[in-house]
């Protein structure tokens, strides 16, 4: 879209990591509150943040799917 607009869509389901504690929401696990966990994928958020550090739109629209 020109130098205006840099639009970063991101695949949500294919990369993230697995819901915590088998999707057991009853009983809390530690899995639940890791931070290491990530919607994105290590390779797919790198390239995200990347992305947005580098691009010389104006604006940044991210389309998460």
């Amino acid at each position: 879209m020109g130098a205006l607009v840099n639009l970063l869509i991101t695949d949500q389901r294919q990369y993230r990591d697995q819901q915590p504690c088998n999707d057991v929401v009853i009983n809390p696990c530690t899995d639940e509150n890791n931070p290491n966990r990530t919607m994105l994928g290590a390779k797919q958020k790198a390239w995200f943040k990347s992305a947005l550090q580098t691009s010389p739109a104006t604006w940044k629209l991210w389309a998460p799917r």
